[in-house]
């Protein structure tokens, strides 16, 4: 169903949030994002994630699948690192790496191109008390993008209220 909802939404301009319990496969789901997100001739993927474990696994799954060209940032990647792992078709980085290492990279995008997806969604509300400014990047992009899916496994009250300003 969400993949579904995703073609529907490249279709209608709209954005989606996506609900599911833990562990069925939302996550995973990225990858079938990314191959709609290429079919309807989109630019880029931009995968945010809250921590860097979700995007070591995040990204090792889709390069396990072997089927799009995928690129992990985080932790303390040189410049040379940095922009090998930019080449790819889907860009899989932390919240923080928004705000500080990939600012530069996410201004010269085409967002009405770029399919931005954001893993653990719920977070942005919980984390802001000490993450405000890269909480803060995150939804910044969001209301820039013209494709935005969010997921997460428990948005609460405060995160939906939240939703109608993207």
């Amino acid at each position: 169903k969400p993949l579904s909802l995703l073609k529907y939404a490249i279709e209608t301009d709209k954005r989606i949030l996506v609900q599911s319990s833990a562990g069925t496969g939302k996550s995973y789901a990225c990858n079938d994002f990314a191959k709609i997100a290429a079919a309807h001739g989109l630019d880029r993927v931009v995968i945010v994630t809250p921590t860097m474990s979700i995007t070591e696994q995040l990204g090792n799954t889709l390069i396990a699948i072997n089927e799009i060209e995928v690129g992990c940032i985080f932790g303390n990647l040189n410049k040379e690192q940095l922009n090998e792992q930019l080449q790819n078709y889907v860009i899989i980085c932390t919240t923080n790496k928004i705000e500080n290492r990939l600012s530069h990279y996410i201004n010269n995008l085409d967002l009405n191109k770029c399919l931005i997806i954001i893993d653990e969604a719920h977070q942005l509300i919980s984390d802001y008390g000490y993450r405000q400014e890269a909480c803060a990047a995150v939804f910044d992009l969001m209301q820039k993008a013209k494709y935005c899916v969010l997921l997460s496994a428990t948005p609460n009250y405060l995160f939906c209220s939240n939703l109608a300003q993207f």
